[in-house]
């Protein structure tokens, strides 16, 4: 964008910019300037500009640490989901042994002696529940 105190470059400078550039004077200064266009750089818009690899890269870190982090944070709500069933069947299971054990316990004040034949305590593995069987 040109200023008020900018002119074009004469004729004896028209080379001057390179690549596209548009060349000016600034009538106090003897030494012509460019203004370069987009992807151009230098004092003669003699350079390339590409974008920067670090910015990318930092792109590229960010995302691959924000998908990590999800992912860490997904495994991490379901080992404590597991953990949390677990407890709760275990509690389950620990409170169902009490009561075979009460039963048991009355079973045998109320006949006095049981046989160990004649009670079958069984574990079914597909609902895990305790069915006591007494005889």
């Amino acid at each position: 964008m040109p200023t008020d105190h900018e002119e074009p470059c004469g004729p004896s400078h028209r080379s001057f910019c390179l690549n596209g550039g548009i060349c000016y004077v600034i009538p106090t200064i003897p030494s012509p300037f460019c203004r370069c266009i987009e992807n151009y750089t230098g004092a003669r818009c003699e350079e390339v500009f590409l974008p920067s690899s670090s910015i990318q890269t930092e792109s590229d870190l960010f995302t691959t640490f924000a998908a990590l982090a999800v992912l860490l944070g997904t495994l991490i709500i379901g080992v404590l989901y597991f953990l949390c069933r677990s407890c709760r069947t275990l509690k389950k299971y620990h409170s169902e042994l009490k009561i075979v054990a009460s039963l048991l316990q009355r079973q045998k004040m109320k006949h006095h002696t049981v046989k160990e034949s004649n009670e079958l305590i069984l574990l079914c593995p597909l609902n895990k529940r305790l069915k006591v069987i007494i005889t």
